[in-house]
This record gives C-alpha cells, structure tokens and sequence, in this order.
C-alpha cells in the first residue's frame, strides 16, 4: 500500500475519532465522574475546568471555559433558596436523593437553580445555578449533564452510580430553556 494510501486511511480515523470523541461528550452521563462533591459528583467536559474554594462550612466549584464562568455550584447545609420562586420544572428522584430544577426569567436571561436534597437528614444539599442564555445553554447542559447523586458508605467512603440517570432529562431541560430566553 502506498504512503498516500496510508496518509488518507490515517486521516480518516482520526476524524472518525474526532468525531465520536464530539458525540460522547454530549452524553456526559454515560460516563464516570471525576469532580467529587458531597453528596453528588459529575464529569468535567472537554475544555472546561473546575476550581475549589471553601469560604466557610461549606464548598464553592465554579466551572469555567475559555475563563468565563458556566455554573456554580455549593455544597453545604445552607442554600440560597430566596432566589427559588415557583414551582420546580422538573423533579427526578433517586433511592436517596431528590432533584429540583426551577427556572425563573431574570432581564432577558433564565435564572436555573438546582438543588440535589438527601432523603435522610443530615446530608449535604447541592445548588447549582447560573444563567441561560441563547450562547451559553449548551455549555450548561454539558456541565450539568454528568450530575449524579451519590450517598455516603461511612464516614470515608462514598459510592456514586457509574452513570447518571438524570443527565440525559437535565440536559435537555437546560438546552431547551437556552432557545427560550431572549424571547
């Protein structure tokens, strides 16, 4: 076979790879995460980051691409729920945890709160939020599309489900919500 020929077939495969490394990151929730938060955990996308800081008895992760923030999330015993205001457009439960997710209009954009609750007393609850928009639904549904409860084993272990069976709702949620602000 000639080089030519082997050039061609090894360009091929590389954007039949580039092609389906694309299509996987869409489904963040058939993958295993790899941010750890109290309570839950999600897989970081492609080209995003993730940092950690601790302001007092309770943990901030803001991810970011291209250094813009995406989302936001805390984990603690205290949530902001004075910016919740109606009822959840979307509710999922696990064997021990339940998800709400409340979009509220905010100047031309869509405020979305989220909040992962344990059923049992005790546990930390989980907030994210941030704002969709037009330009950035798609980066949200990606960020948020890996989330899944976990629930503490003892008091250092911790077991989270190999996939997320919320992520494939959440992110078409997040995504539709982008085609809805603005308008």
């Amino acid at each position: 076979m000639s080089t030519r020929w082997l050039c061609a077939i090894g360009l091929v495969a590389s954007l039949v790879g580039v092609a389906s490394a694309r299509a996987n990151e869409q489904q963040l929730w058939r993958y295993p995460c790899d941010v750890m938060l109290p309570e839950a955990c999600f897989r970081l996308p492609n080209g995003m980051s993730v940092t950690y800081e601790v302001p007092a008895d309770s943990g901030i992760y803001a991810v970011q691409q291209a250094g813009k923030d995406v989302v936001t999330l805390y984990a603690g015993q205290a949530p902001d729920r004075s910016k919740f205001s109606g009822a959840p457009v979307l509710v999922l439960d696990s064997r021990a945890h339940r998800l709400e997710v409340f979009v509220t209009p905010d100047e031309g954009r869509l405020r979305m709160d989220l909040l992962i609750s344990p059923k049992k007393k005790g546990g930390a609850l989980v907030h994210a939020f941030g704002f969709i928009d037009r330009g950035n639904a798609t980066a949200i549904a990606y960020a948020l599309s890996g989330l899944r409860p976990c629930t503490r084993q003892a008091r250092e272990s911790t077991r989270c489900s190999t996939e997320s069976s919320w992520g494939e709702e959440l992110s078409t949620l997040i995504r539709s919500s982008g085609s809805l602000a603005s308008q």
